[in-house]
């Protein structure tokens, strides 16, 4: 929740400075940022459950999360967006589910840009069922936990 606030801090800052410069996006975009948080949430609340899951049982997981989540932010469109990617494998960058979700959020926050409503589609299956699989996966292994603590 802290860094949830982080973020509405930062979009307020963002939104103020193209108020200032008059390019503030329309209400329609900025109505889907919510959408999307949930659903980047979901992605991240699920693959936590699993990775906090697989800590306790496996010590050396502590150490390969951060690696993986350094392999995740050059796959996914945090710098860049995905009209950067060329088009002969931008269908398979799509796959990746945080993908279209950064990118649809790039595009509510500053009004421009293109948003894949399929990819995205996509996107909110797959960050229902990681969260989904996540909770099942956590709440499994925690009949386990007090005989490993």
């Amino acid at each position: 929740l802290a860094s949830l606030l982080d973020f509405t801090i930062g979009v307020v800052m963002l939104e103020l400075v193209l108020l200032g410069r008059g390019e503030l996006p329309g209400l329609a975009s900025l109505a889907t940022v919510p959408l999307l948080m949930l659903l980047l949430q979901l992605v991240a609340l699920g693959a936590g459950f699993v990775s906090a899951a697989l800590s306790v049982k496996f010590r050396d997981v502590q150490y390969v999360v951060p690696f993986l989540i350094q392999l995740l932010l050059y796959a996914s469109p945090v710098a860049y967006g995905i009209a950067a990617v060329p088009t002969a494998v931008r269908r398979f960058y799509l796959l990746n589910p945080i993908a279209p979700l950064l990118d649809g959020l790039r595009a509510a926050l500053l009004g421009r840009g293109e948003v894949h409503w399929t990819a995205i589609g996509g996107s909110a299956v797959v960050s229902v069922a990681m969260f989904a699989a996540g909770t099942l996966f956590f709440l499994y292994q925690d009949r386990q936990y007090a005989d490993v603590i």
